[in-house]
């Protein structure tokens, strides 16, 4: 039994590598990406959304400005109109 013992330990064992995030997964697919290039596809995602976000919040903000000067001007037309049915 003890031979068998020692036997069983000359028996090299395998181990497994450690985890490489740059390396793809080499299942045979056509598209293959490792995670750190996901991680970096998904910052970038993040970063064009983030500018969409805000490009469009400008926009809105700019649209505000011009209705509110519209307004204005309205406003000032109107009280002009009355003061010269007054008079």
């Amino acid at each position: 039994m003890i031979r068998q013992i020692r036997e069983l330990e000359k028996i090299p064992v395998q181990r497994t590598q450690g985890f490489d995030p740059t390396e793809a997964g080499n299942h045979g697919l056509m598209i293959e990406c490792s995670v750190a290039e996901l991680r970096e596809r998904l910052e970038l995602n993040k970063r064009k959304l983030q500018q969409e976000i805000d490009l469009k919040r400008e926009q809105n903000l700019a649209k505000k400005e011009r209705e509110a000067v519209t307004l204005i001007e309205d406003a000032n037309k109107i009280e002009e109109a009355r003061k010269k049915r007054k008079v």
